[in-house]
């Protein structure tokens, strides 16, 4: 598993969607990148941009979006289980160069 960077704040637009880059005229505010955070997310879009892949990971009950990396992404699904195409577990922040991302920190068992 690569090393992460915490991120002191996390910018977010006016809906609350996770901008995946730093600074710009999307930005609304920023939410503490030390907090995390429970929900169940489902795997909204994917797709690939020069070398990089992007991978959009959606909460379902409310529409917001995070971004997360594919290495985080592709690690997690190797070990996580799914119900109904949602992984719900624990949520934290990460920072790589002035990108912003998710990771999953635990899986939550749903007991089903």
């Amino acid at each position: 598993m690569r090393k992460r960077s915490s991120p002191e704040e996390v910018p977010v637009d006016v809906n609350g969607n996770i901008l995946r880059a730093g600074r710009g005229r999307d930005v609304h505010s920023f939410t503490s990148g030390k907090d995390t955070f429970i929900t169940a997310l489902a795997l909204h879009r994917a797709w690939k941009h020069g070398a990089a892949y992007r991978i959009l990971m959606i909460d379902t009950s409310c529409g917001k979006t995070y971004p997360m990396f594919a290495g985080d992404f592709f690690a997690m699904m190797k070990t996580v289980s799914m119900y109904k195409g949602e992984i719900l577990g624990e949520w934290g922040y990460c920072q790589k160069s002035s990108y912003y991302g998710i990771y999953l920190v635990q899986e939550i068992d749903t007991d089903e």
